[in-house]
């Protein structure tokens, strides 16, 4: 009898210590989902037009021009935005040393990446034949869809649209697009009158005219 007892007492604490321990454990995961969110999606959060365009190594120059311009956190922010992003091919083309893009005007690289973001979200879908959409920058992008079905931006190729963020969408081009500004005229009495926005554009069609011959 004293040994029935005593097994079924041990029966009955393992019993115990076993529902213990399972409590114990949905408890704690109980505090996980609530330390998250209260859902794991939050360890796994869709990422921002500023972490596609970090982890793509074909736009790591357009990362360093909106890192100069400051532009980062406007990336990362909640949107909606659409960023048309030049590859680094197309940016290579205008820029004579790309390894040195700290010596560029801080306020002329602000006013190029503007000119590449446009509030709200166009999809590829989106756009018409002679769409004029406004960019942050102030002036607007121009749309032209020819008869083949090419679409162009200012002139520039598309090489991937759609690229879907949690706060926008991004198209990357073959080339780099210029605001109006780029290509104002004046006739200065000495070059230390030119307006820099003009040396940036006669700069950049040296470039491509030495790339070209």
């Amino acid at each position: 009898m004293k040994r029935f007892l005593t097994t079924t007492l041990g029966v009955a604490l393992l019993f115990i210590m076993e529902m213990g321990t399972a409590a114990g454990s949905v408890l704690l995961h109980r505090k996980l989902d609530e330390s998250s969110g209260g859902s794991s999606s939050a360890l796994a959060a869709s990422p921002t037009i500023a972490d596609i365009v970090r982890d793509d190594s074909d736009l790591s120059i357009l990362l360093e021009l909106v890192t100069i311009a400051d532009l980062v956190e406007e990336l990362s922010g909640p949107g909606p935005l659409t960023v048309f992003a030049p590859t680094n091919a197309a940016f290579e083309e205008v820029i004579v040393d790309v390894n040195n893009l700290e010596v560029l005007d801080i306020d002329i690289v602000t006013d190029l990446v503007k000119y590449h973001v446009a509030p709200g979200e166009i999809l590829a879908g989106d756009i018409s034949d002679g769409l004029l959409l406004p960019t942050l920058e102030g002036d607007s992008v121009e749309f032209i869809m020819e008869d083949d079905g090419v679409v162009t931006v200012d002139e520039q190729g598309f090489v991937a649209t759609d690229i879907s963020a949690s706060n926008g969408v991004i198209h990357k081009i073959d080339g780099v697009l210029f605001p109006a500004s780029f290509f104002q005229t004046a006739a200065p009495s000495s070059a230390a009158a030119v307006p820099a926005s003009t040396l940036v554009a006669a700069a950049t069609f040296a470039v491509t005219l030495v790339a070209s011959m």
